[in-house]
């Protein structure tokens, strides 16, 4: 999904709905890696109802999936959605690794917490 990544980069929030919706138009199932970089372009682009959208849509998520919302949700300053996700994670049993505490400690920056 390396147009959807391109699409997160540069803020083309146009193109990627058109992938968005070509994924839809074709019944794709979003799995792990289109779902994670759907979240990710939503996100970056200050979509965030798209992008919780997204994730909710996703039948199997793995830690990058959860980082990509976490971290997507800090840099949109929705610092306290970040650390509820985070905490949502682990009741989902997923195990914080390095990378998942380092993104959520950054989205407390704004908290005053970290």
């Amino acid at each position: 999904m390396n147009a959807l990544g391109a699409c997160a980069g540069f803020r083309a929030m146009e193109m990627g709905v058109w992938i968005h919706d070509f994924i839809r138009r074709n019944e794709w199932e979003l799995d792990v890696i289109m779902g994670t970089s759907l979240i990710d372009k939503y996100l970056k682009c200050g979509r965030i109802d798209e992008g919780l959208k997204a994730f909710r849509s996703m039948k199997e998520k793995n830690f990058s999936t959860w980082n990509a919302l976490i971290q997507g949700l800090g840099f949109v300053k929705s610092e306290r959605e970040a650390v509820c996700r985070f905490n949502r994670m682990e009741q989902e049993w997923f195990e914080a690794d390095h990378v998942t505490l380092a993104t959520v400690l950054n989205a407390c920056k704004p908290l005053g917490v970290g």
